[in-house]
């Protein structure tokens, strides 16, 4: 909400100093009440989006160091044949890098319920001032994520 409130005060202390004051309708209070919101949503995101980063990387860390417990716990339950048949390379392979992804994770996934909600306020928007062009922008969009995902396999191929 921060970021959508942000750029529409700031358009508003910006169409004050780029016109006039007297062709944008816009007087010298409201101009710095305008200003004054600029600074405060920047004040407000900064100071909540810390603590919740903080707290999902502190979840990411606590999920890689389950996951790596619970690989340990296996490992010391195996037999002596089937021990025999897995490398240890690739046991610590696993635990070094692939357990990062759960890092990773934590810090995106909050994007799978975001990324909507901001894409249909962004669309609002836009279509009160562009009407139907708007779509073809969403189109494009869309249109990148069968493209990022056929890069993905063509570059984890690749590596």
């Amino acid at each position: 909400m921060l970021r959508i409130a942000q750029p529409l005060l700031l358009g508003q202390v910006i169409r004050y100093f780029s016109v006039g004051a007297e062709a944008s309708g816009i007087s010298h209070g409201m101009a710095c009440l305008y200003a004054g919101g600029v600074c405060l949503c920047t004040l407000l995101f900064v100071s909540v989006h810390h603590p919740t980063m903080q707290q999902v990387m502190r979840l990411g860390m606590r999920l890689r160091t389950a996951s790596c417990a619970l690989m340990y716990q296996k490992a010391l339950k195996l037999s002596r044949a089937s021990v025999g048949q897995t490398a240890a390379s690739t046991v610590i392979n696993i635990m070094a890098n692939d357990v990062n992804r759960f890092d990773e994770f934590s810090i995106f996934a909050s994007y799978l319920v975001v990324a909507p909600i901001q894409t249909a306020m962004i669309v609002y928007i836009v279509w009160t001032y562009l009407g139907v062009a708007c779509f073809a922008g969403i189109g494009l969009l869309l249109l990148f994520i069968p493209f990022q995902a056929l890069m993905g396999r063509l570059f984890s191929g690749v590596r």
